[in-house]
């Protein structure tokens, strides 16, 4: 009750305001987007960590700068794309490394999984439990300002610079797992990414996904009562912050150049990112991929829930079946 109060005085305020002072509330509302919540880590995540064997490991972010050098060149054939900043990356980022079952066969491809605003590695355990089982090494890593990792800021971009580095370092073949917004990332990271890098990728797991980062940050502008008029100016200030015009960040963008198998599993009472935007992704996976076979079973590329919403689609267990059946079946994974 008290929060349903404090949210209201806050969204009215705002819609009141925002008509007196649209730079103001457009800014102030930018700064309270990029200033994630510190989630304490749910008591079933923490008893995964403790009781199932895995690594820490630090991975470095000096490789931002030769990241940033490459933009241009990967994007020249944008003329009006540019990357203003390289965003204020930690050190390293803490990633947790889940090595494959000792009694699985090994498999080629590693899984990077790639979790959402306000969320840490962690809240892919029940993904771990199965991929792991399947013969998968899984590294679940903190973004900047997430979980174990520290950082000055974040957001689509420090989170797609982070997984560009990851790449770097492993240097392997890779599947992404990736829940949210993390999406951002996939957009952000095949941006950044040259010909090595891209070459990684093998398959593509997409779990409640959004279509423009655009359309969403619209959305949550809306929710903090802003009108049209400021939404523009926070639409802006989020380029700004960003360091790249947020219209690129479009997740179809990226996978419509996946030539790999791709997944999308969204939930149709999603209230935080519309299914008919996840339909819209849809619709740029190559056609060839539009569909996978396991034995001789044909799938849609789509996997459409109902009543779990944003964030139990990750605790499923048939989701978790869907999404490791469909890994495991990937060609040389």
């Amino acid at each position: 009750m008290l929060k349903s109060i404090a949210y209201n005085l806050f969204y009215y305020k705002n819609a009141a305001l925002c008509k007196l002072f649209p730079d103001y509330i457009a800014s102030n509302a930018c700064t309270i987007f990029f200033t994630p919540r510190v989630i304490p880590q749910q008591n079933y995540e923490k008893e995964f960590e403790i009781s199932t064997k895995h690594n820490i490991l630090k991975i470095p972010t000096s490789d931002c700068e030769k990241i940033a050098s490459k933009f241009s060149e990967n994007n020249k054939d944008k003329k009006d794309m540019t990357l203003n900043k390289i965003p204020k990356m930690p050190k390293e980022i803490t990633v947790l490394e889940f090595p494959p079952d000792d009694n699985s066969p090994k498999r080629e491809s590693t899984i990077l999984c790639i979790h959402g605003w306000e969320g840490r590695g962690t809240n892919f355990y029940k993904f771990i439990q199965k991929l792991t089982k399947n013969g998968f090494r899984v590294l679940a890593p903190d973004y900047p300002m997430h979980g174990n990792t520290g950082g000055e800021e974040t957001g689509c971009h420090a989170f797609g610079f982070a997984v560009n580095c990851i790449l770097n370092y492993i240097n392997c073949p890779v599947i992404l797992l990736v829940h949210s917004l993390g999406n951002g990332a996939t957009c952000m990271n095949y941006y950044l990414s040259d010909e090595k890098a891209r070459n990684q990728l093998r398959g593509f797991v997409g779990l409640g996904v959004p279509n423009t980062f655009e359309e969403y940050m619209t959305k949550v502008s809306s929710a903090m009562g802003l009108d049209e008029y400021s939404n523009k100016i926070f639409l802006n200030k989020n380029s700004e912050m960003l360091g790249i015009d947020v219209k690129y960040f479009i997740l179809g963008e990226a996978i419509k150049n996946f030539d790999f198998p791709c997944l999308i599993v969204h939930d149709e009472k999603d209230k935080e990112v519309l299914i008919e935007w996840a339909l819209k992704t849809k619709e740029y996976v190559k056609e060839k991929y539009q569909t996978y076979k396991i034995g001789d079973k044909e799938y849609s590329c789509f996997y459409k829930t109902n009543g779990l919403g944003h964030r139990r689609i990750l605790r499923d267990d048939k989701v978790v079946e869907v999404v490791v059946d469909f890994i495991s079946n990937i060609k040389n994974a």
